[in-house]
């Protein structure tokens, strides 16, 4: 883990994305204790503190925004996160150009999903989150494999694309693992442990 990145919503929060949701931030002055206890608690220096700032989700305004960024590289955060819902980068944009801050900007561009990354890097931003890509592409895929489960006897007629098991072996370094197993085998025979 290279970082941990908190958000300035009260708990227990609500997605940002949510119809109706209810979009409640802690004062400014509750972040900056929490941010200021996370720096403390650091026990590397290359770990990074991200903040999220909520305050566009939560309509509180781009002077809000600002202001929370401001005391959120004061207290020690490594990275702001700002967010917004808007359909076009325009407000992130905004605050680019409004903040004046040494630490890198991250978005998460989740609803101006056309915005380029050349774009991105033009208004100084450093991260891009992309939250929730891999989850709805793996809902999307998994509900239509289940519904075939259901309608089919076997698994020969299912259509849904697969990765194959060798796959899997390769991502979880399978071989690898076994290698090391042998190896600890045979430190133990010569050592006399085990035939």
């Amino acid at each position: 883990v290279a970082a941990v990145c908190i958000e300035d919503k009260t708990f227990p929060k609500q997605n940002s994305f949510l119809k109706n949701g209810k979009q409640e931030l802690l004062s400014e002055k509750d972040f900056v204790a929490k941010i200021i206890a996370a720096r403390e608690a650091k026990n590397d220096s290359s770990f990074m503190i991200i903040a999220r700032i909520e305050s566009l989700i939560a309509k509180l305004g781009m002077e809000d925004a600002v202001n929370r960024a401001n005391a959120y590289e004061k207290a020690g955060a490594d990275a702001i996160v700002i967010h917004s819902k808007e359909k076009t980068p325009d407000e992130v944009f905004r605050f680019c150009e409004l903040w004046n801050g040494d630490i890198p900007i991250v978005v998460i561009p989740t609803s101006y999903s056309g915005v380029t990354t050349k774009e991105l890097i033009e208004h100084k931003i450093k991260m891009v989150i992309y939250a929730n890509q891999t989850l709805r592409t793996s809902h999307i895929h998994i509900s239509k494999l289940l519904e075939e489960l259901k309608k089919f006897d076997n698994l020969n007629q299912i259509s849904q694309e697969m990765s194959s098991m060798e796959d899997i072996f390769k991502l979880q370094q399978m071989y690898g693992i076994k290698k090391e197993e042998e190896n600890i085998k045979n430190e133990l025979r010569k050592m006399g442990y085990i035939d």
